[in-house]
């Protein structure tokens, strides 16, 4: 196994747009009902491929990042992409406990050939437009558009659009490079700060988009995909591209 210093760009020579290297995340759990039968649950996310290369092994395979509340490792996966039912590989997630400090997150990997998208280096400007492929309600393939915004001290990341369950999981762009991923929806509130309910007693869900920052992600790819691609990752002054297989485009 070999060490190298590592870039946080995470590039892959398979390369393309957002909407090309989304996917909708297929997640399914047996459980046993109250009559003692063993049924499957099935529920849906959203991911985006963040590498799309050769393992340390020679083998193809994609890497799909996600939330790790939709990719909990007692289930089985496959992805739906350009109308392609893929198997795919439970990797990693970031314990429950740990997803306020360390992010929502989560990888998949399949042994199958996809464009992968490109991780932006820093932060988009405050107000920049930006946007989200997503699949809303385990839905077809939609674009979300609006602002990028924070918290005015820039530890929380949000979008100025409505999102829905389905979306999460979502890569945010901006200028089609990844700078977030979409993990919860704001609820509506009253005065008091109560949570209003519809009619049949569920969450009134509004904007802004609540998002995973760029730091959150590069450190947990830097911790798990490094690994996953067969090498030990140790951070120095001047980091160096992973190497890519040749005939990966």
């Amino acid at each position: 196994m070999r060490t190298i210093l590592l870039t946080l760009s995470l590039t892959s020579l398979v390369w393309a747009g957002p909407q090309e290297s989304t996917v909708k995340v297929c997640r399914c759990i047996y459980v046993d009902n109250d009559e003692g039968q063993t049924v499957a649950r099935h529920n849906y996310g959203t991911g985006v491929v963040v590498y799309s290369g050769k393992d340390a092994d020679g083998q193809q395979v994609a890497i799909i990042l996600t939330n790790a509340h939709v990719a909990p490792s007692n289930a089985t996966y496959h992805i739906l992409w350009d109308g392609k039912m893929i198997d795919c590989d439970w990797i990693t997630a970031v314990p429950e406990e740990d997803r306020s400090e360390k992010g929502d997150l989560a990888v998949l990997m399949t042994y199958f050939k996809m464009p992968s998208i490109t991780i932006a280096n820093k932060d988009p400007p405050i107000n920049d437009e930006v946007f989200q492929w997503s699949h809303p309600k385990a839905g077809r393939l939609t674009k979300l558009t609006g602002k990028w915004l924070d918290d005015g001290g820039g530890h929380t990341k949000y979008t100025s659009y409505l999102s829905l369950p389905g979306c999460s999981g979502s890569g945010v762009f901006h200028k089609d490079k990844l700078v977030g991923l979409c993990f919860a929806v704001s609820n509506l509130k009253d005065k008091n700060n109560n949570v209003l309910k519809d009619i049949n007693g569920n969450p009134i869900l509004t904007s802004p988009t609540i998002v995973i920052g760029l730091e959150k992600i590069k450190n947990f790819l830097l911790a798990n995909v490094a690994k996953e691609m067969g090498f030990i990752v140790e951070k120095g002054p001047m980091p160096r591209h992973i190497p890519r297989g040749s005939d990966s485009r």
